[in-house]
Order: C-alpha cells, then sequence, then structure tokens
C-alpha cells in the first residue's frame, strides 16, 4: 500500500497547484477514498482491469544505451508560434523572459540534458530569439539542407508550415537525424510512403506531436475501453469550435515582414525558399504568416484540429485507418479579412476592436481563405461496427464534448471522463431499477486520476484539463506540459535505441492517411475507401486517387 503523506508532505507537493490552499488535504483524502470506492464500481461494473495496448506503451520500462549525462545536440527547424513552445519546452527561453518563477519552474523539472546547437527559420526575427533563447551558443542556418549537414546535431524539431513537415523530416531521417515533427506529418499520401520507409530504413526515433498523448485523463478512459464497460460502441461524436479570427487562422502579420531578395524589396524572410517546393507567386505576406488559410501550404480543418481528434480516439479504440471517410463544408464566416492600422498608423490585432479612423494597412493584402471554416467528416470501421462523426465550426464557440456511444454506457470528455449508465442497460439494469445509479448523473467521474494523490481532486485540475490535453496535465500533484513529456519520451527512446516512441512513425502514417481521406473526399465532392492490402485510396466505385500537391484527382 502507498504511504499515505502528511498534510506538510501534501502541500509541499501541491505547491505549484492552482486552486489548491490548506483545504484541499482533506480534499485529498477524501480524494484517495473515492478512488478505492471507484476501483471496487470498476471491478463490478466491468470487470478486472485489463491491459491495454498503448497503456502498455506509454509506461514500459527502457533500458537505456546511453547515459542520461550524455547530451544530446537539439536543431530546430521553424521557429515562429509553435516553435517558440518547443524551445520552451525543452527549457530555452531569452535572458529577458527567464523570471524568477519562471527559473523555479525549470529547476523543478527533470533535466533531459539537451542543448540547442542550431537553428533555422525563414524569418530573421524568429532565428534571432532562437539563438538568444539558446544562450547565444546555437549556430544559425538559413535553409533546412544546411543545418541537416551538420554534424554537431543528433536530433532534429521541425515546426514549420504544412507543406514543408514531410520534406525536411525525410531529409533529415536520410541524414541519420532523430525526427519531433508537428502535425500533420505530411501533406498528401505519397509523402505518408516515402517519410515512412525513410524513417524505418536509417533507423532513427521519430515522434509525431501530439502531445495530449501524455494527459493522465485518458489513462480513464482506455481502463474503462479496456474493462469493456460501454458494451458494443457503436457511435463517437468529436468536435471543434472557435469564434475568432485567431482561432479562424487571421493573425497578425509583423511590421519586420518583406522578402530578401533585392528585386521584390528583401528584408526579413527568404520567400523564395518557402515557395521552393511550391509554385512561384508574387510576394504575399498572408501567405507566410496566415498559410493554414491556403491549400498550398496548410491541411486545413482535417490535419490541422480534426487530427487532434482522431488521434485521441485512435488512442483509446485502437482502430488504424477507417474503411471509409465522406467528407463536406464549406467557408460559410470566416471568408476574408482585411489587416487595419490605426490613425497613428500602427497595425492592429486581428481580434481587437477597430476604432474610428481605422484605415486599410497598406502593406497587407486582403485576405482570402481557402480552406473551409465549416467541415464534417464520416469515418466508417464496419469491422468494428463503428461510425466516428466529426464536425466543426470557425464561427461558433460552443464548446461540445467528445462522447463514446456503447450500448451499456455513454463516455464523454469535459475538464475529465464521465461514465453515464445507458437507460436501456442490461448490464446495469439491478443498479438503474435499485436508484444506485441514475442515467442522467455519471455513475464514475474521474478528474485526472491516473496517476496518484492530488490527481483525484477534483476543483484543482478541472481548470487546467482543457483544450483536449494539448496544454497541461498533472503528475504527482503537479502541472506538467504535456509537450514537455513528449519530448521527453522522445528523448529517452532516443537513448535506449527504441523507435517505439509515444506517437511513432506508424501512428503518424495512420493518422495521416485518415486525414487525407477526409481532405480528398472534401475536395473531390465523394466518398473515399481506403484499400489496406493494396495501401491504396480509391472512389467508390474503385478508380485509384491521385494526389497533386494539395489538390486531388480520381
Amino acid at each position: 500500500m502507498d504511504k499515505f503523506p502528511d498534510r506538510r508532505e501534501f502541500l509541499k507537493a501541491a505547491a505549484g497547484t492552482p486552486v489548491l490552499g490548506a483545504f484541499a488535504y482533506s480534499a485529498f483524502r477524501k480524494g484517495r477514498d473515492d478512488q478505492s470506492k471507484r476501483e471496487i464500481i470498476l471491478d463490478q461494473a466491468g470487470g478486472p482491469a485489463k491491459s491495454h495496448p498503448f497503456m502498455e506503451r506509454k509506461y514500459k520500462k527502457l533500458a537505456s544505451y546511453q547515459s542520461a549525462n550524455d547530451t544530446i545536440n537539439i536543431g530546430f527547424i521553424g521557429v515562429g508560434s509553435r516553435g517558440k513552445d518547443h524551445l520552451h519546452d525543452l527549457g530555452f527561453f531569452p535572458p529577458e523572459e527567464l523570471s524568477a518563477e519562471l527559473k523555479l519552474e525549470l529547476e523543478s523539472r527533470e533535466s533531459l540534458n539537451v542543448r540547442c546547437t542550431a537553428v533555422c527559420d525563414l524569418y530573421q526575427p524568429n532565428v534571432d530569439y532562437a539563438v538568444r533563447a539558446s544562450g547565444g551558443t546555437a549556430k544559425s542556418y538559413r535553409t533546412h539542407q544546411e543545418l541537416l549537414s551538420e554534424s554537431d546535431v543528433d536530433a532534429v524539431v521541425i515546426a514549420t508550415d504544412d507543406h514543408w513537415h514531410a520534406p525536411i523530416a525525410r531529409a533529415a531521417a536520410e541524414a541519420g537525424k532523430h525526427v519531433y515533427v508537428e502535425k500533420c506529418m505530411t501533406q498528401n499520401i505519397p509523402e505518408a510512403y516515402e517519410l515512412r520507409d525513410a524513417v524505418k530504413k536509417a533507423g532513427i526515433v521519430f515522434q509525431l506531436g501530439h502531445q495530449n498523448r501524455n494527459s493522465v485523463e485518458y489513462d480513464s478512459a482506455m481502463d474503462v475501453v479496456a474493462r469493456g464497460m460501454l458494451g458494443d460502441i457503436t457511435l463517437i461524436q468529436c468536435y471543434t469550435n472557435r469564434n475568432s479570427n485567431n482561432g479562424a487562422w487571421f493573425r497578425d502579420v509583423p511590421r519586420s515582414h518583406g522578402p530578401q531578395s533585392a528585386s521584390s524589396g528583401a528584408r526579413n524572410l527568404d520567400w523564395e525558399q518557402y515557395l521552393s517546393n511550391r509554385e512561384y507567386r508574387p510576394y504575399d505576406p498572408n501567405r507566410f504568416f496566415n498559410w493554414t488559410c491556403f491549400k498550398d501550404y496548410s491541411t486545413g480543418l482535417a490535419g490541422q484540429l480534426l487530427s487532434h481528434e482522431m488521434d485521441l480516439i485512435n488512442m483509446i479504440m485502437q482502430l488504424g485507418i477507417p474503411f471509409s471517410a465522406t467528407a463536406s463544408g464549406g467557408i460559410y464566416h470566416y471568408k476574408q479579412y482585411q489587416a487595419v492600422v490605426d490613425e497613428h498608423g500602427e497595425p492592429l490585432g486581428t481580434d481587437e476592436p477597430v476604432p474610428a479612423g481605422a484605415r486599410v494597412r497598406p502593406d497587407v493584402p486582403l485576405l482570402q481563405r481557402e480552406w473551409p471554416d465549416v467541415f464534417q467528416v464520416t469515418y466508417e470501421w464496419p469491422d468494428r461496427g463503428l461510425t466516428v462523426v466529426y464536425n466543426a465550426t470557425l464561427g461558433n464557440s460552443c464548446s461540445r464534448d467528445q462522447i463514446y456511444l456503447g450500448s451499456e454506457a455513454t463516455m464523454e470528455f469535459d475538464d475529465g471522463v464521465n461514465i453515464y449508465a445507458d437507460p436501456r442497460s442490461t448490464r446495469y439494469a439491478e443498479w438503474l431499477e435499485s436508484g444506485r445509479v441514475q442515467p442522467d448523473k455519471p455513475m464514475i467521474t474521474y478528474r485526472n486520476v491516473g496517476g496518484k494523490g492530488v490527481e483525484a481532486i477534483t476543483s484543482a485540475t478541472s481548470s487546467w484539463s482543457l483544450s483536449k490535453g494539448l496544454l497541461y496535465t498533472f503528475k504527482e500533484g503537479r502541472r506538467v506540459s504535456t509537450t514537455y513529456l513528449h519530448h521527453k519520451n522522445w528523448i529517452e527512446h532516443i537513448r535506449a535505441n527504441d523507435p517505439d516512441t509515444l506517437c511513432h512513425i506508424g501512428d503518424g502514417f495512420q493518422e495521416a492517411i485518415t486525414m487525407h481521406m477526409a481532405t480528398a473526399s472534401y475536395l473531390l465532392g465523394r466518398r473515399m475507401h481506403w484499400d489496406p492490402e493494396a495501401e491504396l485510396l480509391t472512389t467508390s466505385d474503385g478508380r485509384p486517387v491521385e494526389p497533386f500537391r494539395a489538390g486531388w484527382v480520381a
């Protein structure tokens, strides 16, 4: 039995946990008692705990072949908004951002013993920031080709625009560098084959950037599914809702933008390199800073947002690639955006109120989106008797929960995991008749109880379980960045020379195909099918579908 901490030990462990005060110790003890009761209910309702394939991967012990004292040198390719997150989660900040509070937080983390030795970005201010964050020691490179040729880079973190993910990741693998790359892994299906083959041939350690796999609340969901508590799960519903210019990918263009070539008024941005694997166009800052709106550079709602939902579902359900996908949608609300300046000529943020006297910003043209802001997808797994439905709108911010609908019970995610008995359940019929369980109230509720202790306290962690586990989780009573944990998993697997990371190349391949099926269905207006034996995407009448950049033809 675990040693129960005294009040002083508890409060020390909870120091980094928001909303907790001295009152929380009694709640902590109650949480431990509730957790014991919950185990009894779980055993009665679903039988003894059973192994889940992903949980075995997540908590397996690694045999390290490289000392933790051996420094791993990392190159960062793409250090814009998401790239800066990766710098920060690996412990790299410019001096001006290192407050006393932040230093304490960094000191409380387990050191990964990594060094930022190289940075690359096509926008010079991003490069300057990353070099400062490295302590001034990292070398800077304009192109990824130059960076990958360096011997003092063991691994790379790739956080570029979508259309560069696969080419850079493939080149890195071929150069023998370990790879962490943001989702979506590729922009089309052939790239998925090529990257998978390159990673396996090189034998490098690959991690796809789905950090929510580290969130402990989903451990509870996997436990419920493994026990069979929901019965036959026939429908899963998932959603994305936003309602702001920024959320619709209308984002600020910095004043310091501008291409570098003298012929185009060069300043800070390598426009030619950016388009070197796409059709050349005259310089347009929106195509660089608001790339997610454009088909040439982005994977749209499928790769950007649906991928989070489907990764979670596939992690819990172990579904693999669907048999079919049908998608529809359109550009209905956030159709275009014109950047403006105030009466003094200062640029206004995309979500700032537009004051009297504001005028069109002369250096930024009208932004017109190409990917839909409303999107719906239906995936089918006939062999599993399951349909997954996703719908999204960027024009409404109503929060909706991911819901698993089973013949015996329903599981939903809000700020945790809730299990409701179905009113027609046979498994829980006696409990329902006796009033022990009520169909409109959760029979089991989890609030970050994948670990021990304060993870069982609801009030302390609920506000941090937002964003679908994309920001933080709780481990041993402390709030921890899930991106830090995802990097930690990658680094540990590099040291162990073990490719079985939390989101390895096999997971990335499944996700890429699943996302591209939805994209192809939307663009072609047809139902897509996947032939797993031939690894071929076809229309419902069996005709192969071939990609052409971001477009598709059948």
